[in-house]
């Protein structure tokens, strides 16, 4: 009687995780512990073909030191626009980021939410993440302020 096992190779830590799903990153920004069990992890990478800069948000799983990827979103970063940003749905954890300097405060309204969104600064990016009990709709209103709280960017509208 012979018996055969098999042993698969458990990430350990993040960076091992993204490798085994063959996700191209070049820097981890942030991560953000949601739970005990779910990271939300902010990362940069190129695109092959243009060369820009992205901002990418995946959600993984962690148990003691087993990481496991979940699902993510890529977006290309538009330096030239007033603003940047991206939103997803992920597992009922819902991160969004924008980018730009100028704002140092966000809030983001839907017909369900008002909520300030967090600022982070990291390689010369300034980035806001913004995490949500429920997926989110349109439509969606963004308000940037300056550092002196006068409104500086508007996006969208509730109507």
């Amino acid at each position: 009687m012979s018996l055969l096992l098999g042993c698969s190779k458990t990430p350990s830590t993040i960076e091992q995780a993204l490798e085994q799903r063959h996700i191209q990153y070049d820097k981890i920004l942030k991560t953000l512990d949601t739970t005990n069990e779910l990271v939300i992890l902010i990362y940069t990478n190129k695109d092959k073909i243009t060369n820009e800069d992205k901002l990418n948000i995946g959600l993984l799983k962690h148990k003691k030191n087993d990481w496991s990827w979940v699902i993510g979103q890529n977006s290309a970063i538009d330096k030239d626009a007033d603003i940047d940003w991206a939103y997803t749905n992920m597992d009922e954890k819902n991160p969004m980021f924008v980018d730009n300097d100028k704002i140092k405060k966000i809030v983001i309204q839907t017909k369900k939410i008002e909520k300030e969104a967090t600022i982070q600064q990291s390689d010369n990016l300034t980035y806001f993440y913004l995490m949500m009990d429920d997926p989110q709709y349109p439509p969606m209103k963004m308000t940037g302020y300056d550092l002196s709280g006068k409104v500086v960017y508007v996006s969208g509208s509730l109507d």
